[in-house]
């Protein structure tokens, strides 16, 4: 749903349903682009959350993360499987796409916790995701400096229907990196994310990287990382440096599904909400 200039609320269809305040519409008044499923416990629920969302060439454009029970021989990693989706509203309707495998959750009391992923707001083909499991395998990243599963960025570029290709950001660390989020103003962009320890969102050990990058130039980007140390007592700020982050060698790959067998399972076609938006109910689950 879209809140107007003079707080009305309406769909993103087309449509009042409400105004903020006392006569705020329900949740399921709006278009409804992903279908959670309630299982028999609520390690069984299969639960939808919003990552980011941007509006670029006036269409609201982002990532969906789904979490759902890992499947019976999966290799699993933590307690509970997470998918990205891609989204972009076009005059037929809105896109729910597979984006990619977004590993187990961000810490063990937040089980629907990724550790997110980032739309670009001034290119809705290019995304920057955290994963501790490769994007198109579902394998987990195990590091080679400390032997380790953690947490890496990877840049998603979207070459098709249904289409991404995935290039290392980072890789082999011994720290997590997590949380990416992306600024683009002008003739440059900014991606800053998290790096170190997150264990709720009360009590975490982390590093604000940011590195910059001039649009068009050729230059490498340049970061800088601030050390932060966050319990659910006190917070601490220590020293700045300045430093490129380590990054992998690029490696590609094309992501249309993942694998199955041994991995975490197949990842589903996309579907198209009704572009008339009739009924928020019908709108297509995003099948397991």
């Amino acid at each position: 749903g879209t809140i107007e200039s003079d707080l009305t609320i309406t769909r993103s269809v087309g449509g009042k349903v409400g105004t903020v305040g006392a006569g705020a519409p329900l949740p399921r008044d709006l278009l409804r682009l992903a279908v959670g499923v309630v299982g028999a416990t609520e390690a069984d629920d299969t639960d939808m959350w919003l990552s980011d969302l941007h509006v670029i060439d006036r269409r609201p454009t982002g990532i969906l993360v789904r979490r759902d029970p890992w499947p019976p021989g999966a290799n699993a990693v933590g307690a509970y499987r997470h998918r990205y989706f891609w989204v972009r509203q076009r005059s037929t309707g809105w896109v729910v796409e597979p984006l990619c495998w977004a590993g187990g959750e961000l810490c063990p009391t937040q089980p629907d916790y990724a550790a997110l992923g980032a739309q670009d707001p001034s290119l809705a083909t290019r995304v920057v995701v955290s994963t501790n499991v490769h994007p198109v395998t579902g394998m987990p990243l195990t590091s080679l400096a400390d032997g380790k599963v953690h947490f890496e960025l990877f840049e998603g570029t979207r070459v098709g229907e249904g289409s991404w290709t995935w290039q290392a950001i980072t890789a082999d660390s011994v720290d997590d990196n997590v949380r990416p989020v992306i600024a683009a103003g002008g003739t440059t962009k900014s991606l800053a994310w998290m790096r170190g320890r997150y264990w709720s969102w009360t009590d975490a050990a982390t590093r604000i990287v940011v590195r910059q990058a001039v649009v068009g130039s050729t230059d490498p980007p340049t970061s800088t990382s601030t050390s932060t140390s966050t319990t659910s007592t006190s917070t601490t700020s220590t020293s700045t440096t300045t430093s490129l982050p380590p990054t992998s060698t690029p490696s590609t790959t094309t992501s249309t599904t993942a694998a199955s067998g041994g991995g975490p399972g197949p990842i589903d076609d996309g579907a198209v909400v009704d572009p008339a938006g009739q009924g928020a109910e019908r709108a297509p689950a995003v099948a397991t």
